[in-house]
């Protein structure tokens, strides 16, 4: 939202604040001001008069000579309105137009120019750009521009305000919204804009008709018919304030419609009435497949949920979105029908997103427009238009309100206050801070019962009243408590424990961790072959589709980085993620990561290992233990889809877990031409296998007895699978396997593989004797060639 200075300072007294105190006092009242800006922040203007102008030669240029009351300074000027004798604004040579473009001396056409002539357009004035601003067309009073006098004497700065006004509430979405707010926060009174509407004696209602099919869509639709109208520029201010806050100004009829919308945050829309078959308008929702063209010239296919404005034959607007490109104001119309309405929030969201459109209009209707707000906005809209435009306005406004809006009385318990607030507020002060914000009030002996205005429709329990309350009286007189009788002491829950973990597992390992898009573009949802759930009102065509996995956002990641000059990536995201069985949509979470490039630290003495399998493995190895999931675990290799190499990881039977190489017909669509390694996990597995304690044991004072041994198996079997037999058959005091050499040559027959193991012994009782030890060894070689191992002589 952007606020005016300048025109807040018509509803309120604000002469002894400036911007800095008002951005302040909004904050303080719970609407954040994001930052102050000036539109027409130019300097080093003054007025200035032609003395004389002359064609250039062989240029569309002139030569003018014109006096700034301290020099006269000679300027090239393409602009085909100057003419000797005019007084026009002048930036003089280092000064500056609004964004900050230095003037200074310049060659054109061949002749030294010292200085500008302006446009009002060029100072962010108005709209016209066609040719320089001739100031005494315009302002004809004589004697009221002086020659060489400062241009911000006759146009003082504005301020703008860009805020940050919360969802729930759409009635801070106008200057007057906002200045309601601040008069209670100041305590001073809202002057609210004062008009008298002179009406023709014939009844609207004699020249059109309003009727609303979709009570529950439309509670109230109004029009007022003005006649003869003249469509031209809008004045200066009225263009002046509309460009300040960014809205380019049209026409007067079309800026007048803005500048209420602005003024009280209610849109309206002013239609041609000549376009409009039998005068009629008529509000129901649109046929399935029916075609609308707005404004912007867009055709869009409605659906039967999308409400309409229409007249006897057609639809002439998109309800609270944007009107029909069939009965726009025209520079030739006369006769006008100007409606206002009430929209159902939902109703206009819908269509909104549906569409693509997103309006000044929509934005605020989808927070809430208040439909007894219509007679007066609509009668101020029509007086701006008679100002500007002239013309009859006919008497009457032609409404049909069939579903009416009403408050309900809030009952407000003082001592409840003050509980809530820890503070001791009398009853009075209570009632005034909510008249200030136009409640009704009614006294009871303990209670007060409040009906709030039907333009806040946010004010539903007591509670918000009394947040209304504490950010009227100020937020900054709440005292801070000297102590609380509220324990702080937090239990984690369980899943934040375990992303902890996951999360302290996975940077100890050289992991970053990032946050990607759930939305997806259709070609990119995922790696596997799970069907993707369709989003039903997407924001764009690029995030139709949710994500099946991790794997597929992850590896644009990494091409991002890679393609930035990364020479590693390893990044992990635990995410949920989405995928459609028959008529639903599965969603859970997953852990995922990828890791390519060098497993270590560049150093000067080796050149450093890349990611390959094994070291993956290892890192897999060591986040299952930083989970206590070491111990049960089992791997199977196999090849899953378009990996390679990869590998389950399984527990008691359940696959939780994946991780390998990603085939280069994946990493050809990503753009990634070098090895890339992942990782998938179920996070629900890895919770429902997760040991929350660790064991541990004192160490043994006695010594280790060591063992090697070598076998030939099968090129089939898994090198963990042997040290799964030798675990379980080793007997409670073998403390550690470990698989130390890997032998293929002539000297095996062929399809086999020699697998030497490293095997530690020891008791923490006594030393172990080596008759001891070799029957354990026994029993060890005799669970391996159950394996098909055969023991070989070292």
């Amino acid at each position: 939202m952007l606020l005016s200075f300048d025109w807040l300072k018509d509803y309120l007294d604000l002469s002894d604040q400036n911007p800095e105190s008002v951005a302040h006092k909004l904050t303080m009242l719970g609407h954040e001001v994001e930052a102050v800006e000036y539109p027409d922040d130019f300097t080093g203007v003054v007025v200035g008069k032609i003395v004389s102008c002359e064609a250039i030669h062989h240029s569309k240029n002139k030569k003018c000579l014109v006096d700034t009351g301290r020099e006269t300074l000679k300027i090239v000027c393409g602009a085909p309105n100057a003419k000797e004798g005019a007084l026009v604004p002048v930036v003089i040579p280092g000064g500056s137009l609004p964004g900050g473009k230095k003037i200074e001396a310049v060659v054109i056409a061949g002749e030294q120019s010292y200085g500008m002539i302006c446009s009002s357009a060029e100072l962010n004035l108005g709209a016209d750009h066609s040719g320089i601003w001739l100031l005494e067309e315009e302002f004809p009073q004589p004697g009221y521009f002086t020659v060489g006098k400062d241009f911000r004497q006759y146009f003082p700065a504005d301020a703008v305000f860009h805020l940050e006004i919360t969802h729930n509430r759409g009635d801070c979405l106008s200057h007057l919204g906002l200045a309601r707010e601040l008069a209670a926060g100041l305590g001073r009174e809202l002057k609210y804009p004062k008009f008298q509407l002179v009406e023709d004696e014939t009844p609207a209602s004699s020249l059109a008709s309003v009727k609303i099919l979709d009570a529950e869509k439309c509670p109230r639709y109004g029009a007022r018919i003005i006649l003869d109208a003249k469509v031209k520029p809008s004045p200066r201010w009225m263009q002046r304030r509309l460009l300040a806050i960014g809205l380019r100004p049209i026409n007067n009829v079309v800026d007048a419609t803005n500048y209420v919308m602005l003024e009280y945050g209610h849109p309206l829309h002013a239609f041609d009435l000549r376009m409009l078959a039998e005068k009629r308008i008529i509000v129901k929702t649109a046929a399935a497949g029916e075609k609308f063209t707005t404004l912007d010239g867009r055709q869009h296919t409605l659906t039967a949920e999308d409400l309409l404005i229409c007249d006897s034959e057609k639809g002439v607007a998109l309800a609270g979105v944007m009107g029909g490109l069939n009965s726009e104001i025209a520079d030739d119309t006369k006769d006008i029908l100007l409606e206002c309405a009430g929209f159902h929030p939902i109703s206009v969201r819908k269509t909104s997103k549906r569409l693509g459109i997103a309006t000044d209009s929509s934005h605020r209707f989808e927070r809430f427009v208040d439909p007894n707000g219509v007679p007066r906005v609509v009668d101020r809209t029509a007086y701006l238009i008679k100002e500007t435009a002239g013309g009859r306005i006919l008497q009457g406004m032609v409404d049909d309100y069939p579903r009416k809006i009403v408050s309900s009385v809030i009952e407000l318990r003082p001592e409840r206050v003050n509980f809530m607030l820890g503070g001791e507020l009398t009853k009075s002060v209570m009632v005034d801070c909510l008249q200030r914000l136009e409640m009704n009030i009614a006294e009871l002996a303990d209670t007060v019962l409040v009906t709030p205005p039907t333009f806040r429709p946010d004010l539903q329990k007591e509670i918000d009243l009394i947040e209304e309350i504490a950010r009227i009286d100020g937020y900054d007189k709440i005292e801070c408590a000297s102590h609380s009788l509220v324990s702080l002491e937090v239990q984690p829950l369980e899943r934040e424990e375990l992303d902890a973990a996951i999360r302290s597992a996975l940077t100890a390992e050289g992991l970053q961790e990032v946050l990607t898009h759930s939305m997806r573009h259709p070609s990119r949802t995922g790696i596997g072959a799970r069907i993707p759930a369709a989003i039903r009102n997407p924001i764009s065509a690029d995030f139709a589709l949710l994500r099946t996995d991790l794997l597929a956002p992850l590896l644009e990641t990494a091409a991002f980085n890679l393609n930035h000059g990364a020479e590693t990536v390893r990044i992990f995201e635990m995410g949920n993620v989405f995928h459609r069985e028959e008529n639903r949509v599965v969603e859970y979470k997953q852990v995922s990561g990828l890791l390519t490039g060098l497993s270590e630290e560049i150093h000067w003495s080796a050149k450093p290992p890349e990611y390959d399998q094994f070291v993956l493995k290892g890192l897999i190895e060591n986040f299952l233990s930083g989970l206590s999931l070491d111990n049960d675990r089992n791997y199977l290799y196999f090849n899953y889809g378009s990996f390679t190499d990869a590998c389950a990881v399984k527990i008691e039977g359940e696959e939780m877990g994946i991780f390998g190489a990603i085939g280069k017909e994946i990493l050809t669509r990503y753009d990634i031409n070098r090895p890339v390694y992942f990782f998938s996990f179920d996070y629900e597995l890895l919770r429902k296998y997760r040991r929350n304690e660790k064991k541990f044991r004192e160490f043994s004072r006695f010594p280790v007895v060591k063992r090697d041994l070598s076998l030939i198996f099968s090129e089939e079997l898994a090198a963990d699978q042997i040290e799964k037999s030798v675990m379980d058959c080793g007997g409670e005091h073998l403390r550690s396997v470990e698989f130390f050499d890997l032998y293929r040559g002539k000297q095996l027959p062929a399809g086999k593989k020699s697998l030497s193991f490293s095997l530690r012994f020891q008791a923490d009782d006594r030393t172990l004797t080596d008759e001891e030890v070799d029957a354990r060894i026994e029993v060890i070689v005799k669970g391996l060639e159950a394996l098909g191992g055969v023991l070989r002589k070292l």
